[in-house]
């Protein structure tokens, strides 16, 4: 009986002891599996930030851009219409030199035509003159 007792006994503390080294590998299997979780989100959590400042960086960069480009288009406009209002000018500078060189032409054909009619007339004057001679 004390044998079987002993034996009982034995078996009671093989069977503790088996229970208490499945409680430690479960613990440590928990603490293992804790530790992968909080690195997991520690991970996640670095590339949220990563991620955050590219977004915000190109963000930065669009804007940078837009606005370089609105300046860009705004010059570009002062510089159309600079130079639209030089062609008009210089358009009305042509329509004036027309006017003039119409208007010297037309002085020009008139002095021609007085001048041919002079002619014309001291030929007639002259015409005159050498029959009485």
């Amino acid at each position: 009986l004390k044998q079987e007792n002993q034996l009982q006994l034995q078996a009671l503390d093989n069977a503790q002891e088996q229970v208490k080294a499945a409680h430690i590998a479960q613990c440590c299997n928990l603490q293992s599996a804790m530790q992968k979780e909080t690195s997991a989100k520690e991970q996640v959590r670095l590339q949220m930030d990563i991620m955050t400042e590219q977004h915000e960086a190109a963000v930065e960069h669009a804007r940078q851009d837009y606005e370089k480009l609105q300046l860009e288009l705004k010059q570009c406009k002062s510089q159309r219409d600079a130079a639209t209002n030089e062609a008009g000018e210089a358009q009305k500078r042509v329509d004036e030199l027309e006017v003039q060189l119409m208007e010297q032409r037309d002085a020009l054909r008139a002095t021609q035509k007085l001048h041919e009619e002079e002619q014309e007339s001291a030929k007639e004057q002259r015409k005159e003159v050498l029959p009485h001679q």
